[in-house]
C-alpha cells in the first residue's frame, strides 16, 4: 500500500530542527513574527489588508512576486506560524505531480474527515509548466486547498491566467537602505540568533558598502556580513572591528541584477531610453552616470553586447516607433479637417488631449458658417491648427 507523502523537513520547521545554530545566519535571523519583519511596509504593515487576513486565518489563495531576498519565503514562513490550517510547503524545483498529487489527496480527505483547510505553499512556481499549474485549478477552485505561490518571474508571463483568476497578486519591492540597515543592526546586536556575542563593531563607510553590496537583498546582505564578520579586527577590549578597506578586500565582484530574456532586460532598456528623452539630457554620453551604470549592467550582467539595450541602434528604432506615432496623430487631423500650422511645436501627449476638443470646434464653426470658410483659413486654433475647407461630395 502506497504511503501518503510527507513533504521533507525545510526552513518551515526550523524551530524545531536541532543544530539551528549552524545554519546560515539569514535563515537563524528569520523574522518569527511581523513585529521582527522588516521592510515590505506597503503589504504587510500595521493594517494592511494581507497582513490583516493572515492575522486573521482568513487568507485567500496568493501569488507572491518579488526579487531575490525581498521577503517571499519569510512572509510564506510567518503564515505558517499564523495559521490553524494545515500548511505545506512545495518546492516546484525539487517536486512533481506525483507527489503534488499525494499532498492533494491529503487535503481533500483533511477537509471531509476535520473540516481543517490546507495552505499548499508553492516555491519558484513558475518552474511549472502551464499543464502542470493548471492541475492547482479544480482543488483552488473548490476551496480543497488554499495556494500561496512565490515567484521572480512576473505572474502575468509564467502563471496561467486562470490561476491568477482565482488569486491575489502580492508585490513585493527590493529592500531599501534603510531596511537593510536595520537588518543589519538586528544581526549585530542579537546575541542568541546573530552576531550579538561577538560585538562587532563596523565603521560607517563599511556599512554603507554593505548595504550597497546588497542592493536591496537582504539575505545577501547577511551572507555577506556573514562572511566579513571572519575578518573582524580584534580589539583589546575583546570587541572586533570592521572598516571599509577590510570589507572591501573580503567581498568579492557583486553579480548585478540582469536577466537578458527576461523583464529585467526591458526594464534596462525602458529606463535608459526614458532618460536619453527626457529627465536627463547628459545620459546618452559615453562618460555618463546613467549611460556606464546601465551599460555594465547590461554588458556585465552577461548578454552579448552586440544586442546590449545601450546600443544606439535600439533608442532609434524606439524613437522612430514614436515619430511615426505622431505622425498618425497629424494624418487622424488630416483626415478630420484640420492640417498642423507653424505654431504646433508641442508634443504628441500634449496634442492628443486637446485634438478631439480643437477638430470639433473647427467643425462645428464650418457647418454654421458654411461658405465662410474660406475666409476663416489661417486663422488658426490656440494650438496652432488652421480649418480647412470642407468638400462636398
Amino acid at each position: 500500500m502506497k504511503r501518503p507523502y510527507e513533504p521533507a523537513a525545510d526552513l518551515f520547521d526550523a524551530p524545531k530542527r536541532e543544530g539551528t545554530a549552524n545554519a546560515p545566519l539569514a535563515e537563524r535571523m528569520r523574522p518569527q513574527s511581523f513585529g521582527d519583519l522588516t521592510g515590505q511596509d506597503e503589504i504587510v504593515g500595521t493594517g494592511k489588508p494581507l497582513r490583516s487576513a493572515i492575522e486573521a486565518d482568513r487568507l485567500s489563495s496568493v501569488i507572491i512576486w518579488g526579487p531575490p531576498g525581498c521577503g517571499k519565503t519569510t512572509l510564506a514562513h510567518l503564515i505558517s506560524r499564523s495559521t490553524k490550517a494545515h500548511f505545506v510547503a512545495f518546492s516546484a524545483v525539487t517536486g512533481g505531480i506525483p507527489e503534488l498529487r499525494d499532498i492533494l489527496k491529503g487535503a481533500e480527505h483533511r477537509l471531509r474527515s476535520t473540516g481543517q483547510k490546507t495552505i499548499l505553499f508553492v516555491d519558484e512556481i513558475h518552474r511549472f509548466n502551464k499543464a502542470q499549474q493548471d492541475a492547482f485549478l479544480p482543488h483552488v477552485e473548490k476551496g480543497t486547498i488554499i495556494l500561496v505561490g512565490a515567484t521572480t518571474e512576473n505572474p502575468s508571463f509564467e502563471v496561467v491566467a486562470p490561476l491568477l483568476s482565482r488569486s491575489l497578486v502580492a508585490v513585493l519591492r527590493p529592500l531599501s537602505d534603510d531596511a537593510l540597515e536595520r537588518i543589519l543592526d538586528r544581526a549585530l546586536t542579537d546575541a542568541d540568533r546573530g552576531l550579538g556575542g561577538r560585538r562587532i563593531h563596523i565603521a560607517e563607510d563599511a556599512r554603507r558598502r554593505l548595504i550597497g553590496f546588497a542592493n536591496g537583498d537582504g539575505r545577501s546582505l547577511l551572507m555577506a556580513l556573514e562572511f566579513v564578520a571572519e575578518q573582524a579586527v580584534p580589539q583589546p577590549d575583546g570587541s572586533s572591528r570592521l572598516d571599509d578597506a577590510t570589507v572591501e578586500a573580503a567581498l568579492l565582484k557583486k553579480t548585478l541584477r540582469y536577466d537578458k530574456a527576461g523583464e529585467e532586460h526591458y526594464n534596462l532598456i525602458s529606463a535608459l531610453h526614458k532618460s536619453m528623452r527626457n529627465s536627463d539630457p547628459d545620459a546618452a554620453l559615453p562618460g555618463s552616470r546613467a549611460a556606464t551604470e546601465r551599460a555594465l549592467r547590461s554588458r556585465g550582467g552577461g548578454p552579448d553586447a552586440r544586442h546590449g539595450p545601450c546600443r544606439p541602434e535600439v533608442f532609434l528604432g524606439r524613437s522612430a516607433v514614436r515619430a511615426g506615432t505622431e505622425g498618425l496623430d497629424v494624418a487622424c487631423r488630416l483626415a478630420r479637417g484640420a492640417e498642423p500650422g507653424p505654431d504646433d511645436a508641442g508634443t504628441s501627449g500634449q496634442r492628443s488631449s486637446t485634438m478631439t476638443q480643437d477638430v470639433k470646434k473647427q467643425g462645428d464653426g464650418q457647418k454654421q458658417g458654411g461658405q465662410q470658410s474660406g475666409q476663416r483659413e489661417g486663422g488658426g486654433s490656440q494650438q496652432g491648427f488652421r480649418a480647412l475647407p470642407v468638400v462636398n461630395a
